[in-house]
């Protein structure tokens, strides 16, 4: 219970300064980062609208692709495009909607398995081959769910004629700190929490509920957290290596602010219903997982539901499911990018073929 009450004080302060524009931080990234930056149309069957989103692409070689958590963008990876580019893979890292530089639309209702449609359609246009797909967090979430439901839209392709030769398909998961559901409501339903726990926490999540629904009581909120050093000691309280929460993440975390859409769509997915876990997903899901956690995390502890999920799968399916723990906290990949690397290279190395590039530098 305790780790319910923490980690929405922290979302609250977050959410608070991403949103606001007037913090003391100029809100503005390095003119040059080791990939390159596209936009392009997205074609969403589900709102049947299009939304111009933002991705990044470093490399050469078999896809890796890369998927954000929440309140993240392409720069949470970079301490992790360059070397896994450097490797011998063609890197793609997406702004998912709602967040980053991508379209933040307040009429779409957000949930995983949106994103789960943004990133197979990604796939089918730009990819067009077997990726790896990576996710921090509710990133990890929603590769599960693309990941499930990449096996739904070949059988309907199937059903409908065509065999689903040429459809690129999810050929493996790698999961940072998998999160339990689109927000942290998921606990008001899981089974594995007491009667008692899940009584008590609906008032504090109806609380929040109300508070980030109301406009003048959310801006009133926000104003009362809104400061660089506010999101410097919310990072610092996340992550184990200190030394990491430096000026260029805090830009990271405030450049959002510049749309005038951010404060309704974070509300939007704080408040929204949690949508589908973990527990729901992995039965369908039969490509190779590798799971790694931060074990200081306090978002998803290690002994929390989705970890317990993660290590009881590996024990039972040792051949498809790996899990490792190292020693950082929610985004072990900027955390400890290091130790990170370490298990995921490995990984990638056994699923798909590097192949360097054959020209000077990693800016594809």
């Amino acid at each position: 219970m305790e780790y319910i009450l923490s980690s929405f004080a922290i979302l609250l302060m977050q959410f608070a300064e991403i949103c606001r524009g007037g913090a003391t931080l100029v809100p503005t990234m390095p003119a040059l980062r080791p990939w390159t930056t596209h936009r392009y149309q997205w074609a969403c069957r589900s709102t049947g609208r299009e939304h111009m989103l933002t991705y990044a692409t470093a490399g050469c070689g078999e896809p890796v692709v890369l998927l954000h958590g929440f309140g993240g963008s392409v720069d949470y990876w970079r301490a992790t495009i360059p070397p896994i580019a450097a490797a011998g893979y063609k890197v793609y890292a997406l702004d998912m909607l709602g967040f980053g530089s991508s379209d933040k639309p307040t009429d779409v209702r957000y949930s995983a398995e949106l994103w789960a449609e943004l990133t197979l359609d990604f796939l089918d246009e730009f990819v067009q081959r077997p990726a790896v797909l990576v996710g921090n967090s509710l990133g990890s979430l929603v590769a599960l769910s693309a990941a499930a439901g990449c096996v739904a839209r070949r059988a309907s392709d199937a059903e409908g004629g065509d065999a689903g030769g040429a459809r690129p398909v999810v050929g493996a998961l790698a999961l940072l700190n998998c999160a339990g559901g689109m927000n942290s409501k998921f606990v008001l339903t899981d089974p594995e929490r007491p009667r008692w726990q899940r009584a008590l926490s609906a008032p504090i999540f109806a609380l929040i509920d109300w508070v980030l629904t109301t406009p003048a009581l959310r801006d009133r909120a926000f104003r009362a957290y809104a400061s660089e050093s506010t999101v410097r000691s919310i990072l610092l309280s996340v992550y184990t290596r200190k030394e990491r929460v430096d000026d260029e993440l805090v830009r990271a975390i405030l450049a959002p602010a510049a749309d005038p859409a951010a404060a309704e769509v974070f509300g939007a997915i704080l408040t929204g219903e949690p949508g589908v876990q973990p527990r729901e997903l992995v039965s369908r899901v039969r490509v190779p997982i590798l799971a790694i956690w931060g074990e200081r995390d306090t978002f998803t502890p290690l002994d929390g539901p989705t970890g317990r999920l993660f290590a009881q799968l590996a024990r039972e399916r040792p051949a498809s499911v790996a899990m490792r723990v190292i020693d950082a906290g929610h985004v072990p990949h900027d955390d400890d990018p290091a130790a990170v690397l370490a298990e995921l290279l490995p990984f990638l190395a056994a699923h798909l073929k590097p192949q360097p590039c054959k020209t000077v530098g990693l800016r594809v």
